[in-house]
């Protein structure tokens, strides 16, 4: 690789690296607030594996629903 070309090319891979990363510092919530911490936009998405959440389940029943509405998953096409 030519000598004039070996730095720029290194330098759009770093700062390409770099982009990946946030330059806004990480501020995690309180722990006795990170059970109510909700993703902007998306609420019900955040469920803890040892806990029950009632919107956790009934995405899954409504996802059961659908594929049993789809068709697709009648005796013998599984």
């Amino acid at each position: 690789m030519k000598k004039s070309i070996r730095f720029p090319l290194c330098l759009a891979v770093v700062l390409a690296l770099a982009g990946c990363a946030s330059l806004r510092p990480h501020s995690p919530p309180p722990p006795k607030a990170e059970p109510q911490v909700q993703i902007p936009g998306m609420p019900g998405v955040r469920a803890w594996g040892d806990e029950f959440s009632a919107v956790f389940q009934q995405d899954i029943v409504e996802s059961v629903r659908q594929e049993e509405r789809s068709g697709l998953f009648k005796e013998g096409r599984a």
